[in-house]
């Protein structure tokens, strides 16, 4: 059995909580998903403590990453985590989101620059689009949202849905669609977070990750996956922790925990062409 140590470092409540995330059924089609940095509920931090003799870690982060560019709304993170997929489609079709470019600096290094009048317009039409109000979106506002809004600049968007048997997501599909460049929303029902600098302290013999525990309906913009799989001095499987790179809605990118402490409502890939 695997050796672990839990503390938990502190509670929180102080964040207004998102309304959405406590009035309707995870599974009711009218849940608006909305928690933010400014409408969620920190509920706690935990440090989990992993001890292991060998491990293997299966890392992939896209090269391009994401843009965390903002729509000044409350609990508009829906809005947000599509905004940004947008924007990151918006490399390949520059008529996305018309007045803003990207940019290479001067040692040809790429980067979303700053968020301008382009992407606030951007977010303005997506945000309607979308049928946001003051709670946020759902998920049937998100999906022809987007739809609309990328058919209005001459392209198509492409949702695949990808939830499935590891912890509602069908990982091994998922996986596959990210190593291909593409990116994907997801939507959640309290989840945590781990910092992708300072979230995972790796020492020998034993790492230390640092969870943050949010709560309400919440999503995301996903990127890339990490897996870290955990053996025991005869080499066997003792703990996988798993984690999805994300703009994570908090003003900040991070790891979002997959395998414990999430729940996933749904998931969908998104591509544009």
């Amino acid at each position: 059995m695997i050796k672990s140590v839990i503390s938990i470092i502190g509670v929180a409540c102080a964040l207004t909580p998102c309304a959405a995330g406590f009035s309707l059924k995870t599974d009711s089609p009218d849940a608006r998903y909305g928690a933010n940095f400014q409408g969620g509920t920190l509920q706690y931090r935990e440090d989990r403590t992993v001890y292991y003799s060998t491990d293997n870690v299966v890392d992939y982060e896209n090269p391009y990453g994401v843009s965390e560019f903002i729509p000044s709304l409350p609990n508009s993170c829906v809005v947000e985590s599509a905004g940004n997929a947008i924007v990151y489609y918006d490399r390949l079709y520059d008529e996305l989101v018309p007045d803003y470019r990207f940019k290479y600096n001067s040692r040809g290094e790429f980067s979303y620059g700053r968020q301008n009048e382009g992407v606030d317009n951007m977010y303005k039409d997506l945000s309607a689009k979308m049928g946001y109000n003051k709670d946020g979106v759902t998920i049937d506002g998100f999906k022809s949202g987007i739809k609309s809004y990328v058919s209005s600049k001459g392209r198509t968007a492409t949702l695949t849905k990808a939830t499935g048997s590891y912890h509602n997501i069908n990982y091994d599909y998922l996986v596959r669609q990210l190593e291909q460049e593409k990116v994907a929303v997801v939507f959640l029902n309290g989840c945590a977070v781990v910092h992708i600098d300072l979230g995972i302290s790796r020492q020998e013999g034993y790492d230390v990750i640092h969870n943050v525990v949010m709560s309400g309906h919440h999503s995301m913009l996903v990127y890339g996956y990490k897996d870290i799989y955990y053996y025991d001095a005869s080499g066997k499987l003792i703990d996988r922790n798993t984690y999805l790179y994300a703009e994570d809605g908090y003003g900040d990118f991070s790891y979002l925990v997959v395998d414990r402490y999430t729940t996933v409502d749904d998931i969908y890939i998104l591509d544009i062409n």
